[in-house]
């Protein structure tokens, strides 16, 4: 190509074709869309402070209340939380200066109010977070009987998809689905059939009845299990085949010699193993508590210390406290039977399918030294989320301020979510100076402890000083005999 087009040629060509890119790059530039900047990271919540919404109020005024609460600084709850530390401190100023008192409670979601609620003035809702309707009725749609039968009558209909017959009544799949239980129309297996051919003749029938005994599966919830004679019994998933053995071996004779009929011997046989299964969870969950052995309700002596209110102990051991997630604090001298009365409500509590955990103040806090905050997905510690927390012996030993705070925490968290159990030796007097000296942090813990609180005081003679001296005066009978 040399022979044919000169060197200067080649060279403007050349630079017509760099021109041409040059131009094609500067237009695919301009057609592109200009990268956005970064933005700065925001907080979970604006820091919008003007007071015109009655949610935005009612908000910041939850926080700002359990700011003061907290005994932290504003900046480290607005971190631990989220919050925008400058809103923060501009609606705690505000609200101080104003002395205005919201009861934000009241806004809350039903779901989201406890069962009885810590508001100052709580009687009547004084705020809506939405309008009420025009006409007075309510927004949601209400279906008569007849329309649900309809509908889910519809959804029965072979070859009908139910997402697809909600989608046309506009509602959603679980409501259909919820109407469906209602009425019965639950999903069921299809039952399996079997062709089964029985030969004439009495040498054919065992190999028969065999085959029929094989297709008969155990019920949902059961397993089958052979006994010793070659027939095959039905038990709950789960038991132990030679407990049921041993227990139907004596449940048969009790019902041969008391001639019970078929209904009452197998309710008979479910009674067995429901109690069988009954002894084996109290047994182990007994053992997770971690509750002292032989310390029962059943064993303690009321007569030598009558300063202890039996009625009210046997109401505490129902165990309706826990259900309510109350707080019982069992205050008094040494030797008094705190930690028997404290033990045998824990195991009252076991009986009546509550965990419980028994742990001494001193493991308490060594445990929540060696804890660290959970991070999210992992499961809290268990003293902080078990039903019933048995605290034995708090106040032996003086808290320093670290750990007086630790101790803040674990009731904080368990305030009206579940219910503790303390034992004492100190009056609620001498709580500040077992914690710290802190008188704000101790007036925080006594009022969660005490709101909702049976506090129960064992004055009175030492149980332990009582066999002390019944040892030394049988030693002296026994010198006394000798001489």
């Amino acid at each position: 190509m040399h022979h044919l087009v000169s060197s200067d040629d080649l060279r403007k060509r050349a630079e017509k074709l760099q021109n041409l890119r040059r131009k094609k790059t500067g237009r695919q530039r301009k057609t592109q869309q200009p990268k956005r900047p970064q933005r700065r990271p925001r907080y979970r919540y604006g820091k919008r402070t003007d007071s015109g919404p009655v949610a935005l109020r009612a908000f910041w005024s939850m926080h700002v209340e359990a700011l003061n609460w907290s005994g932290l600084g504003h900046a480290e709850y607005a971190a631990a939380l989220g919050l925008s530390r400058h809103a923060l401190r501009i609606w705690r100023d505000r609200l101080e200066e104003s002395g205005d008192e919201m009861d934000w409670r009241s806004l809350l979601h039903p779901s989201a109010r406890a069962l009885l609620s810590s508001a100052a003035n709580c009687a009547r809702r004084q705020y809506r977070l939405t309008p009420e309707a025009m006409d007075g009725r309510s927004h949601r749609r209400s279906f008569t009987e007849e329309q649900k039968r309809a509908i889910v009558a519809e959804t029965e209909r072979p070859g009908v998809v139910v997402a697809r017959v909600c989608r046309r009544h506009g509602i959603a799949t679980s409501m259909a689905f919820r109407w469906r239980e209602e009425f019965g129309l639950t999903a069921r297996k299809a039952p399996e059939l079997a062709l089964v051919e029985l030969a004439d003749g009495a040498e054919n029938e065992p190999p028969a009845l065999v085959a029929l005994r094989n297709l008969v599966r155990p019920p949902d919830g059961m397993v089958a299990i052979e006994l010793d004679d070659g027939q095959r019994v039905f038990a709950l998933a789960g038991a132990s085949a030679a407990a049921v053995k041993r227990h139907l071996a004596e449940l048969i004779e009790e019902g041969v010699r008391e001639q019970l009929r078929l209904a009452a011997f197998l309710e008979r046989i479910a009674e067995s193993e429901t109690s069988v299964r009954e002894e084996k969870r109290v047994k182990n969950w007994l053992k997770q508590s971690r509750l002292p052995i032989g310390r029962t309700l059943e064993g303690f002596d009321f007569l030598f210390n009558r300063s202890i209110e039996r009625a009210k102990i046997e109401m505490l051991a129902t165990c309706e406290f826990v259900r309510c997630r109350e707080t019982i604090l069992l205050l008094g001298p040494p030797g008094t039977g705190k930690t028997h009365l404290s033990a045998a409500i824990g195991v009252k509590a076991v009986q009546n399918r509550f965990s419980t955990l028994f742990m001494e103040a001193d493991e308490l806090i060594e445990s929540m030294r060696r804890a660290r905050e959970p991070a999210a997905g992992i499961r809290k510690p268990r003293y902080l989320s078990v039903p019933l927390l048995i605290i034995d012996e708090l106040g032996f030993q003086a808290l320093d301020r670290r750990d007086a705070h630790r101790l803040f925490q674990v009731v904080n968290y368990r305030y009206e979510r579940s219910s503790t159990l303390i034992t004492s030796n100190k009056s609620i007097t001498e709580w500040p100076a077992m914690l710290a000296g802190d008188e704000a942090l101790a007036a925080a813990i006594l009022d969660r402890l005490l709101h909702h609180c049976h506090v129960i005081q064992t004055d009175g003679p030492s149980y332990r000083l009582r066999h002390i001296e019944q040892r030394l005066m049988a030693q002296i009978d026994v010198d006394t005999a000798r001489a």
